[in-house]
């Protein structure tokens, strides 16, 4: 990265293949890491295991989240997930909605998950995100590439009682680029 111009030479020998997905979902996953800190200990869920949420599991390992657990519906990502600091997979086809928030109660005592990152893009992830997030948490959405609905929150319950902190997340910045690409070479 040059300082001035904000270009990166990434190695000759570096697959283009890789950085694609770096540069996009990669970027977008790190500027989730602006909003939230995830401490040595904290448990994190990822809905959604494309790019973003495989980059997502990958930079909350790097944060020392204890436990990362992903939600979706297809198992060879779920399953590659793992090899990205996944600890616990939930298939959201073999799994309905109250057996999920049961095993994820399970995980965290009771407490709900320190942080949730969505990257689905569907209202109804969301709705089932919030609810799984404790106390003094926070949600980021980073999936809706698009518009795709809305959501009904209940704003005592979800937010105000939980002192819910929610964030959306738009694209990223050239320092994002920089740490996904890092992160691939």
């Amino acid at each position: 990265l040059s300082a001035d111009t904000n270009v990166f030479k990434p190695p000759p020998d570096l697959d283009p293949a890789v950085v694609v997905p770096a540069s996009c979902s990669g970027s977008t996953a790190a500027h989730c890491f602006d909003y939230i800190k995830p401490r040595i200990g904290d448990t994190v869920l990822i809905q959604g295991p494309g790019p973003v949420g495989i980059f997502a599991a990958y930079f909350a390992a790097l944060h020392g989240a204890k436990e990362i657990i992903m939600i979706g519906g297809t198992d060879s990502r779920l399953t590659m997930a793992k090899q990205f600091g996944v600890t616990h997979i939930l298939n959201r086809k073999e799994t309905s909605v109250e057996e999920r928030r049961e095993i994820i109660l399970q995980l965290t005592h009771g407490r709900g998950v320190d942080y949730a990152i969505e990257a689905v893009g569907t209202p109804a992830a969301v709705k089932e995100g919030v609810s799984l997030v404790r106390t003094g948490g926070a949600y980021l959405s980073v999936g809706f590439g698009d518009p795709n609905g809305q959501v009904e929150l209940d704003c005592f319950t979800d937010l105000g009682r939980k002192n819910l902190s929610l964030q959306g997340v738009w694209v990223s910045a050239t320092k994002h680029t920089s740490i996904a690409l890092q992160s691939v070479l």
